[in-house]
C-alpha cells in the first residue's frame, strides 16, 4: 500500500492568512496554497488530506465539496471563517482566522488522523470484499491479502484509540 497522503491545501484569497497558516503548518506537513478557485481546483487530488477552505471561496467551490468522497478525492474540510454559518456546521473542523497561531496545528492534527483513518478504512473494505470474492471462487487463501488485512486492522485500531468516538463513527458512516 502506498504512503498515506498528508498534504494540507490552503485555499484563501488572503495572502497574509495563507502565509500565516503555511508558516504554522509546513514544519509538520507538506502544504500547498491556492489563492484562486482555479488554482484550488487544480490542486485538489488524492494527495490532499486536509482542505482548508476560506469562507470567501464557498460559492465557487460548492460543487467540489458536494463530490467529496466516493470516486472523488477524499479529504477533511477545515472551514476557515465564521463558525455560525450553515456550511461551517457541516465541515470537519472550524478555524477562526484570528486564532490561526494558537489553534491551527491541533485542528489539522485531528483532521490528519481522520483522513488517515478514512483512507485505511476504505482500503480495508476493498480488501475484505476481495477476500470475500476469492473465498466464493476458490478454496485457496491469499496469505498476502490476509497479512495486509491484519496490518490494516492493527493500524485502524491504533488510530481509533486516538480519535474521538464521534470521529470514528462519522467516518465509518461516510
Amino acid at each position: 500500500m502506498a504512503a498515506t497522503p498528508e498534504v494540507v491545501l490552503i485555499s484563501t484569497p488572503d495572502e497574509t492568512t495563507s502565509q500565516s497558516l503555511k508558516t504554522t503548518l509546513h514544519q509538520k506537513w507538506p502544504v500547498k496554497t491556492a489563492g484562486s478557485t482555479e488554482r484550488t481546483r487544480a490542486c485538489l487530488d488524492d494527495s490532499i488530506a486536509v482542505f482548508v477552505l476560506d469562507e470567501a471561496f464557498l460559492d465557487p467551490l460548492g460543487d467540489i465539496l458536494a463530490t467529496r468522497g466516493g470516486d472523488a478525492a477524499s479529504f477533511q474540510i477545515l472551514w476557515l471563517g465564521n463558525a455560525n454559518t450553515p456550511f461551517a456546521q457541516r465541515a470537519d473542523g472550524v478555524l477562526d482566522p484570528d486564532r490561526i497561531d494558537s489553534r491551527a496545528q491541533a485542528v489539522v492534527e485531528r483532521l490528519q488522523q481522520r483522513a488517515r483513518y478514512d483512507r485505511l478504512l476504505t482500503r480495508f473494505y476493498e480488501l475484505a470484499r476481495e477476500r470475500g470474492h476469492n473465498a466464493a471462487t476458490t478454496d485457496t487463501v491469499d496469505s498476502d491479502l490476509e497479512s495486509e488485512l491484519d496490518s490494516l486492522k492493527r493500524q485502524l485500531d491504533e488510530l481509533a484509540a486516538d480519535l474521538e468516538d464521534e470521529d470514528v463513527f462519522e467516518i465509518a458512516l461516510r
